[in-house]
């Protein structure tokens, strides 16, 4: 085999692999929720019985742009990841942590950005590592109509509704 055909080869499988990973990402987060502080007036919209998400869409840029209010992960999650899949009209987000090491859950605000979106109908499906048996974040958005809006679930399990 050529030395340039092996380069290529090469070049093929990286390219391959990073490509295959580029929508998994560390997002941004707030720091823990601390709802039991009087002067948290920053929570009022969105107590801890809640997971919600608001989204906001710039078409000029094509950009998505969700936060996740009171998403549940670890006291110390390390970063926190958002693996983003778009099939069809539907776009998956399947959050994850990168470590597990205190003993205590609590809850965050997690931003994430989605770029190269049309000016559509789409579902948004959240898959939350903590929900457990907890009703899913499951709802359709029309940025044909609406570029912004917020849809929530109830929570009573820990770490939700402390």
């Amino acid at each position: 085999m050529k030395k340039s055909e092996l380069l290529l080869g090469i070049g093929l499988i990286a390219g391959v692999f990073f490509t295959g990973c580029d929508r998994e990402k560390p997002v941004s987060h707030s720091d823990c929720k601390n709802f039991n502080l009087k002067s948290a007036t920053q929570y009022i919209d969105y107590g801890s019985d809640s997971s919600c998400v608001s989204y906001s869409y710039n078409f000029q840029d094509k950009k998505l742009i969700l936060k996740h209010i009171n998403a549940g992960f670890n006291c110390c999650p390390g970063e926190i990841y958002c693996d983003i899949d778009i099939k069809n009209d539907t776009i998956f987000l399947k959050e994850s942590e990168q470590k597990a090491d205190c003993d205590c859950d609590c809850l965050y605000d997690v931003d994430i950005k989605i770029s190269d979106i049309a000016k559509q109908k789409y579902i948004i499906s959240i898959n939350e590592p903590y929900c457990n048996d907890q009703e899913k974040i499951l709802f359709e958005i029309d940025l044909t109509r609406n570029e912004t809006g917020v849809y929530c679930v109830e929570r009573t399990q820990y770490p939700w509704g402390i």
